[in-house]
C-alpha cells in the first residue's frame, strides 16, 4: 500500500476506506465490522473478510446497490467509513480466491496471516481488480473511525456517474 503513511509500524496499521449502503452505516458504527457478512452485497473476489481500499473512488462503488434498477442518482448523499485498519502481517495474494476463509498460514510459525492484500494492476498485481484493497477476516483489527458524507455533482464524468441516473 504505497504512499500511505503507517500510523503503528509493528500493527502495520492505516487509516483506509470502506463503501457500504447507508442501511448498514449505523449497524457498523454501533457494532463494529462483522467479516460473516462478506460477500452479500458485493462478492467476494480474494475470500472471506472486510474490504478496505486506500483509494476513496473504489470505495465510493460500493455505496449503493450497482443493479441497474437500484442506482442512486449522481447527486445522492453518500457515505464512506474512513477505518482504522491494523494489518499486521499481510498477506499478498497472486490470484483471486474467493473461498478463502482465512488467510494462509505464515511460513515462519504456521499461524494465519493477518490479513490478505490484493495489489491493484497498476503494482503487478491480481487480475480482476484495478486499485489495491485489503481484506481483513478479524473484525477486532477494525475501528470505525470517521464518516464521509458527500456526493457527486451532476456535471461529475467519473466512470461510476456514466452509468448513474441524473
Amino acid at each position: 500500500m504505497k504512499n500511505l503513511k503507517i500510523m503503528d509500524s509493528e500493527t502495520n496499521e492505516f487509516f483506509l476506506f470502506h463503501g457500504t449502503k447507508k442501511d448498514d452505516i449505523a449497524r457498523i458504527c454501533k457494532d463494529g465490522f462483522d467479516a460473516r457478512l462478506s460477500g452479500t452485497s458485493a462478492g467476494r473476489l480474494f475470500g472471506y473478510g472486510t474490504y478496505l481500499t486506500p483509494n476513496f473512488s473504489k470505495a465510493d462503488h460500493y455505496t449503493e446497490d450497482r443493479t441497474s434498477s437500484k442506482r442512486l442518482k449522481k447527486d445522492a448523499v453518500r457515505t464512506v467509513i474512513v477505518v482504522r485498519a491494523a494489518l499486521g502481517a499481510p498477506y499478498r495474494l497472486t490470484a483471486p480466491n474467493p473461498e478463502m476463509t482465512v488467510p494462509p498460514p505464515h511460513p515462519v510459525d504456521g499461524a494465519p496471516y493477518d490479513s490478505v492484500f490484493a495489489p491493484g494492476i497498476q503494482e503487478s498485481g491480481v487480475g480482476g481488480v484495478d486499485w489495491p484493497e485489503a481484506i481483513v477476516s478479524r473484525d477486532s483489527q477494525l475501528l470505525p473511525a470517521f464518516l464521509v458524507d458527500y456526493k457527486h455533482m451532476n456535471s461529475c464524468t467519473c466512470s461510476e456517474c456514466l452509468k448513474r441516473p441524473a
